[in-house]
């Protein structure tokens, strides 16, 4: 702390260095103990310049006895690399099996007055002043594992035991005991120039040496001191305790595996006060154990993975914003269409973050554990520090682009087209149809649409009635209301993700092994109290569990259970079919989905025995297919349409917009209708569904489309090569393709968002119950805002009440 000490223990500084110029070694030991407890700091005449001196006098007359307690400068110059290169022998470690996997390290020990008490082998314990582990086996001298232990003490306790003794470590060869190899000490306090050039990173101003203690009361004391304690003894001014100490291990990669540079260890001090003690102050001591090795090369291929893949999410990004554009119908690039590249680029961009950080890791992880020559080591905390960022960075973005897709599927327009008829006599209906048809065939993109609308708005109150004249809308509501529960329906259970991750990870007892060692013969409760998680290998096993889990449910629902139990959005389709009703869905302006629902019997609204027997005529092949074209069975379809049917579209909902306002006020009301204009939202909705109806079945020349397969490019790309002028395309698809519009179809951009948000929280956490349990609630919470949304838009698009949404 900068306070002058008038030390007692350093008057026989004088005798002591004539009798080590005579060859006394005993007191040649005692000047590099007081060289020590100056912190190597050299003042003319003071023991360390004085040490130095008889040293190098020592080195030149008799090098056998030559007295070593710093790395000479022509040696320590420069970066501790190139110290190791000039200075330090190797060690080869054969197998990991039990003897030499471990760190044989000995010490010779001097006692203050500078005599020699041995040369002994020490334990981890002997490095610090925390209690004793609890641990039989010195798991923190066990090659490759990664060794953490703090601990607090009472400065009482320390002051009180005391015991001052000297070290000076060495290595030994695993296979050959009797070849001890130096071990250099680095101490924070040195000062030097009134510099400390030790706690810098500028490793050319290091200065490395060979000595050093674990706690200091003895030069503390003053030659005439008043401190004393209850025992009338003198109490130091200052006393000195390790807080920090490190023991570093580099493994040299270029050469043979195994083989590694001899340890450095690094030691900080700090001082305490008499006042400290009389108030027992808790002092905090730390220390560790870590292994390096040269990872440029790993961390040089993460980074070109990274560029490259960008590079590639980067053209798909644009790719996905021109199909998007011209899907959209716009003619030049706004504000809108670089919002809509930003957000392609960032699901984009997360997903390559993704991958690249979980190959990594799991590459770390997997021949890390399952080496039995040393090849590589985890990573050291700045690099998985690295990692983490681009795995938080990834969780952002996937967040914009769910955002996004949230967005997007609550704001569809959606239209349930009823081709149900009134029970009427078979030739007044062909009359009002082909009135009907009449009028909403004046219905145009061309230049006179907007008077084509106004016909088709002329239509009397009492005409429309008489058109839904025993129509029932219970089909319709019915088919919405499947709608709405299967929008937030996914491929995977939640529930089963949760206790599945959890089973293996906790239950099964994988999680021990994401600690930061080798092979360790211990249960993992006791060892983790020494022994950290590793970052890197806690992601790349959490993400692992979480995605077999969740594949080997989508495995299972599409393998078996849609099989053979029930296909949601089959039995939607089906429904739809039963039902006499088509929904018509637009994404964009000009694209979107189409499932055809019309009934081959041409009516639904029948008893119990005629629906029965309908569907014994089409299980016997007794009447038509259920597909849109003749004796066909697709039904489903991706659209892309001319300019006028969006249009006419939205030019039919104009007079709906008081019935939004309404709509609105409606849902703050518990859903009731009692201020919205039911007569303008029957008329409405019956122009809608005369329109669409038309334009399914060709009535319109100037709105007509086709029917036709996708190329193999505009499959692969997403992308329709075709030009869209006043006829459309009606392109057959799987069967599934509108599951685009639901959380069903973005299984893989949920699943990532929440493995993202689960590995997110457990780096801050090291916790996997609280990730899961944090990931279970968040997604929860997702799917429940996207219910609730998208319940809101049936009932602003499709004109639902949502009285009648269950």
């Amino acid at each position: 702390n900068g306070e002058s000490v008038s030390s007692a223990f350093f008057k026989g500084i004088s005798s002591c260095m004539n009798k080590c110029e005579d060859g006394n070694i005993a007191s040649c030991q005692l000047l590099a103990n007081m060289c020590t407890l100056l912190l190597y700091k050299i003042v003319e005449t003071n023991a360390c310049a004085e040490f130095r001196r008889i040293a190098k006098k020592y080195l030149l007359e008799c090098p056998r006895k030559q007295l070593w307690l710093y790395y000479m400068m022509k040696k320590a110059n420069g970066i501790l690399k190139k110290i190791y290169i000039e200075i330090m022998c190797l060690i080869y470690f054969s197998t990991l099996t039990q003897e030499s996997s471990k760190l044989h390290i000995f010490a010779m020990k001097y006692a203050l007055n500078g005599t020699f008490l041995g040369l002994i082998k020490i334990k981890s314990d002997d490095l610090h002043l925390c209690q004793e582990s609890d641990v039989d086996e010195d798991i923190a001298f066990t090659v490759g594992t990664r060794f953490e232990r703090t601990c607090t003490r009472s400065l009482q306790y320390l002051w009180k035991s005391s015991e001052l003794f000297y070290y000076d470590l060495y290595l030994a060869n695993n296979q050959n005991k009797s070849e001890l190899y130096p071990i250099p000490v680095i101490i924070r306090n040195i000062v030097l120039n009134g510099e400390f050039v030790n706690m810098g990173k500028d490793m050319s101003k290091w200065r490395l040496v060979r000595r050093f203690f674990l706690r200091d009361h003895i030069s503390g004391i003053e030659d005439e001191t008043n401190l004393k304690d209850i025992h009338n003894q003198p109490v130091a001014k200052v006393f000195r305790y390790v807080s920090e100490i490190s023991l570093k291990i580099r493994f040299k990669s270029e050469e043979i595996p195994g083989t590694i540079y001899p340890p450095v260890l690094t030691i900080s001090y700090a001082e305490a006060t008499p006042d400290d003690y009389m108030k027992d102050k808790k002092v905090t001591m730390k220390f560790s154990v870590s292994y390096e090795l040269n990872q440029e090369s790993t961390m040089k291929s993460v980074k070109i993975a990274v560029s490259v893949l960008s590079t590639m999410a980067f053209a798909w990004s644009i790719l996905q914003t021109y199909s998007w554009f011209r899907r959209s119908g716009k003619h030049a690039v706004d504000l809108v269409t670089l919002g809509k590249f930003l957000v392609f680029m960032s699901g984009n961009l997360s997903t390559v973050f993704f991958i690249v950080m979980f190959f990594t890791c799991l590459y770390w992880f997997s021949f890390f554990k399952r080496q039995d020559v040393i090849y590589t080591v985890l990573p050291t905390q700045v690099q998985e520090d690295f990692l983490s960022v681009y795995i938080g960075i990834a969780f952002a973005l996937k967040a914009v682009h769910l955002i996004h897709i949230l967005f997007v599927q609550c704001s569809i327009d959606i239209f349930y087209i009823d081709w149900e008829r009134p029970r009427v006599r078979a030739s007044s209906v062909s009359a009002r149809v082909a009135t009907t048809s009449k009028n909403v065939a004046e219905t145009s993109a061309g230049a006179d649409t907007k008077k084509s609308s106004g016909n088709l708005l002329k239509a009397t109150p009492d005409k429309i009635n008489a058109e839904m004249a025993g129509v029932s809308i219970w089909r319709t509501y019915y088919a919405a209301n499947e709608w709405a529960e299967i929008q937030s329906k996914r491929k995977t259970s939640l529930c089963i993700q949760l206790f599945g991750v959890l089973f293996i990870l906790n239950v099964l007892g994988f999680e021990s092994s994401t600690l930061a060692a080798l092979k360790l013969n211990f249960p993992p409760e006791d060892v983790h109290k020494y022994v950290p998680y590793s970052t890197c290998c806690r992601f790349a096993l959490g993400v692992l569990v979480y995605l077999s889990v969740a594949i080997l449910q989508v495995v299972v629902r599409k393998g078996l259970y849609e099989r053979f139990v029930e296909d949601k959005l089959q039995q939607y389709v089906d429904l739809c079919s039963v039902s006499n009703v088509s929904v018509f869905i637009l994404v964009t302006k000009r694209f979107g989905y189409y499932i055809h629902g019309r009934s081959t019997h041409g009516k639904a609204d029948v008893n119990m025995k005629e629906m029965h027997e309908f569907l014994r005529k089409e299980e016997e092949d007794l009447c038509g297919h259920r597909g849109l074209l003749p004796d066909t069975d697709q039904q489903t379809f991706q659209i892309l349409l001319p300019p006028g049917v969006h249009d006419q579209f939205l030019r039919l909902l104009v007079p709906l917009t008081s019935y939004t306002q309404a709509a609105d006020r409606m849902q703050g009301v518990g859903g009731r209708l009692a201020k919205v204009d039911i007569d303008r939202v029957a008329n409405t909705h019956y122009m809608l569904n005369k329109f669409l109806s038309g334009f399914i079945d060709h009535s319109f020349k100037d709105l007509d489309y086709i029917v036709k397969d996708r190329v193999m490019l505009e499959y692969l790309l997403d992308i329709e090569c075709y030009e869209v002028a006043d006829r459309g395309y009606f392109y057959n698809d799987d069967g599934r393709s509108f599951s685009s519009v639901l959380f069903y179809g973005n299984e893989s951009i949920l699943l990532l968002f929440d493995v993202l948000l689960f590995s997110v929280i457990d780096i801050a956490s090291s916790d996997y119950v609280l990730s899961m349990i944090l990931t279970f609630v968040v997604a929860k919470a997702i799917q429940g805002l996207r219910r609730s949304a998208g319940r809101r838009n049936l009932v602003r698009k499709a004109l639902v009440d949502e009285r009648f949404l269950t």
